[in-house]
């Protein structure tokens, strides 16, 4: 379980990931060099991984934007496909008949159309498709 400083720092950062730890302490009243341990403490725990931002891809001209959830009978040399894809985002192992949930950008629907025509050579015996319409709320678990 994490304590309240430690919440508190997460906090500041899931809302801004390159906020810095001195404007982080100004705001919170915590020490910056507690703030550098927490934020170590919480790499090593695995907690946090990885500083990012978040990309409003339709800005940068990634217009569509699909979740596949898909199945296949190669799904190692699938994974090693997507994993390699230029307009991968995301890609996560599941569950109830599916192998993965892949997030894909790209900027037009040939562009995806090609991509989906492209991933039958690796024996997808099942496929399902969603098309995101619109971000409604990102990233905000435990702080809303």
């Amino acid at each position: 379980m994490l304590c309240e400083k430690e919440l508190i720092v997460l906090y500041h950062l899931r809302k801004d990931s390159r906020k810095s730890y001195s404007k982080i302490s100004s705001e919170t009243k915590i020490p910056i060099s507690t703030i550098h341990d927490i934020v170590k403490r919480l790499k090593s725990k695995g907690i946090l991984y990885r500083n990012t931002s978040l990309i409003n891809f339709d800005k940068m001209g990634f217009n569509v934007r699909i979740f596949l959830f898909l199945k296949s009978d190669n799904k190692y040399n699938l994974l090693d496909f997507l994993s390699n894809h230029k307009n991968l985002n995301s890609i996560k192992k599941i569950s109830h008949g599916f192998d993965f949930l892949v997030e894909m950008v790209f900027r037009s629907l040939c562009d995806y159309i090609n991509f989906k025509e492209s991933i039958f050579d690796f024996n997808i015996t099942k496929i399902r498709e969603h098309h995101l319409i619109e971000n409604i709320k990102l990233e905000d678990a435990l702080f809303n």
